[in-house]
């Protein structure tokens, strides 16, 4: 568009505006990793570009191969795609900023001089009002800025164009201003991430228009050499940021009371959306009493809780390998935090109600759960996209690539999932190994590529280690009664009979494929965890060296007797430790389990 078109454009058709939009999408996307740099409110914790790139790369996956009739239409997919992507507490601003302008687009055809003005200011209004305590300085002030600056000058022009230029302008000075109005911002010599999100937003539409060329849709390290925020503590008493989508199919959600009673469960809080389908966005240390409040008004989506306090310590020195797992990984939490691992969670669903697995629902939950509950629980793996968001995420902090390793490819999906997002990243492309193993297995196979890592090791150097121990490790695992099997169909209740009526306890195990078998029975069904060391010591020699795991099915007193009877017999024990049993095992299993996971390094 030459310099007379821009000047005299009056109207932009919803595809004229659908190339707009992945412009300034493709904008964000490219400075993802600067806006991670420079996140430091509402909490440090450098991942603002990354979700502001996850909730518009949603929009761009739902309009780019879409052909729209009218402006309206284009608005409508777009608020729904934001919603259903919406990422962070910048993320979640964006959804409502284009729920707004949906809403107040109605049967509009076409974007003009006279719809554009009321259009934005509807859109930030939107922005405003989902948030329980809205604050200056941050990218609601540039927003709101943008929108003034067209309201203002609507009468003074005759065309879009000059319209645009004027409030651009005001929407870059109020990010300049964005320092004086937060102190935080002021302290670490940065502008407000979200805001800067917002105008490069803009400005990526401004060239597209002055070029006629869309920029490549893709993540992407802009090699921006500013200098870094100086190293912010993280100053909050909550520690997760939560977030669910609600779906509600009577369409009767009232988002002003869903954010009174919400405000009780934390801060940063965010409703967004409408009376179908409603974002939920919070900070808080509850997000298993959230997820339950919120169950009362509809069906939950998307659910996440990601540990604001383990992100923020990317701001500190770390190692220059990321290590990522699932939660199918049992690993006491001191060590996931010591060592800085990654998870990404498991769903559980008991009948109608998902949980996180071990964020909004823990190991002692889960059994508790089990022994009630009516319905047996079913574990469902993370979908690519999540892989997708954190692999993006932990490039952009990691300079020495990511390493995930998962729970065998033949027991879950979650292999399949993670290897799906990881073609889709360069730069560099993640490492996905399958670690044939599952619970404390694959936990010891973690947790020995995590300290490699901690100690300077190279990701090729970590990779040839873990895949060389992969067959030394194993999990044995003795089951008290197959009632739960028989529950989830993995066991038939003939065979169930004749455990009971023999009085037997079955033993399984991890075998060198990566799937589950029988390996044997142990007799009776007290004194299991005296039988089970039995079992072990018959079968590893006590000359080599080990690390051991212990994993028990919410029974902590046996599996500290396991545990003290194994450390007495094998005197080379590298490492040890206890866990509580997740639910990847303990669907199956039930209570009272105890697995022995044992890694041979000689």
């Amino acid at each position: 568009m030459n310099r007379k078109q821009r000047k005299e454009l009056k109207l932009i058709t919803g595809e004229q505006f659908k190339r707009a939009m992945l412009a300034g999408i493709g904008t964000v996307l490219a400075r993802q990793d600067y806006l991670n740099k420079i996140n430091v409110f509402p909490v440090p914790d450098s991942d603002t570009g990354t979700n502001m790139a996850i909730t518009l790369s949603t929009i761009a996956e739902k309009i780019s191969h879409k052909s729209f009739k009218t402006f309206s239409d284009l608005l409508a997919d777009i608020a729904d795609s934001a919603l259903q992507g919406a990422r962070g507490n910048s993320g979640a601003i964006l959804a409502q900023f284009f729920q707004g302008l949906s809403e107040a687009s109605k049967d509009e055809k076409h974007l003009t001089i006279f719809n554009f003005p009321l259009l934005i200011l509807q859109g930030a209004s939107a922005a405003k009002t989902a948030l329980a305590t809205p604050r200056e300085g941050t990218i609601l002030s540039v927003i709101h800025a943008f929108a003034s600056a067209l309201d203002q000058n609507k009468n003074k022009h005759n065309a879009l164009w000059p319209l645009f230029i004027i409030a651009l302008k005001a929407a870059e000075h109020a990010l300049k201003e964005t320092p004086k109005q937060l102190e935080i911002l002021r302290k670490a010599g940065v502008v407000d991430a979200g805001g800067q999100g917002f105008v490069d937003f803009l400005h990526g539409i401004k060239t597209f228009i002055e070029t006629d060329k869309l920029p490549e849709l893709k993540f992407k390290d802009t090699d921006d050499e500013s200098k870094e925020p100086d190293y912010i503590e993280l100053n909050t008493k909550f520690r997760y940021c939560t977030e669910c989508l609600i779906i509600n199919e009577k369409n009767n959600i009232d988002l002003a009371i869903l954010r009174k009673e919400l405000a009780r469960f934390g801060d940063s809080l965010i409703v967004a959306g409408s009376a179908a389908k409603t974002k939920i966005h919070i900070h808080s240390n509850e997000p298993d009493k959230l997820f339950e409040y919120c169950q009362k008004y509809g069906i939950l989506q998307n659910q996440k809780a990601d540990d604001m306090i383990h992100q923020q310590k990317l701001h500190k020195k770390h190692p220059h390998v990321a290590i990522l797992t699932d939660s199918g990984a049992d690993i006491p939490k001191d060590l996931i935090d010591s060592l800085n691992i990654h998870i990404v969670p498991l769903s559980v669903q008991f009948g109608d109600e998902t949980f996180i697995d071990k964020i909004s629902m823990n190991s002692k939950q889960f059994y508790q759960k089990l022994k009630t509950s009516s319905h047996h629980p079913k574990t469902s793996q993370p979908p690519a996209a999540e892989f997708n968001r954190l692999y993006h995420y932990l490039n952009s902090h990691y300079d020495g690539g990511v390493l995930a390793m998962h729970m065998s490819g033949k027991i879950s999906g979650t292999l399949a999932a993670s290897r799906l997002a990881a073609k889709q990243i360069t730069d560099p492309t993640p490492q996905v190994l399958d670690t044939l193993n599952c619970c404390g297995g694959q936990g010891l196979l973690v947790t020995y590529a995590a300290q490699m890592a901690k100690d300077g090791h190279n990701i090729d150097e970590i990779v040839k280690t873990i895949k060389r121990l992969t067959p030394k490790t194993t999990l044995i695992a003795a089951f008290p009664s197959l009632k739960f099997g028989v529950r989830g169909g993995r066991v038939s209740r003939q065979k169930k009979w004749l455990s009971d009526f023999l009085r037997l306890s079955p033993v399984v195990g991890m075998n060198a494929e990566g799937e589950i078998k029988m390996q044997g029975i142990l007799k009776g069904k007290k004194n299991l965890d005296k039988k089970l060391a039995q079992y072990v010591f018959a079968r590893y020699s006590k000359h080599q060296r080990y690390r051991i795991c212990v994993v028990h099915a919410d029974a902590a007193a046996n599996g500290q007797q396991l545990l003290s009877r194994l450390l007495s017999h094998y005197h080379k024990v590298e490492a040890s430790y206890m866990v509580n049993c997740g639910a990847v095992i303990g669907t199956h299993s039930g209570p009272d389990c105890l697995a022995v996971a044992m890694q041979a390094l000689d």
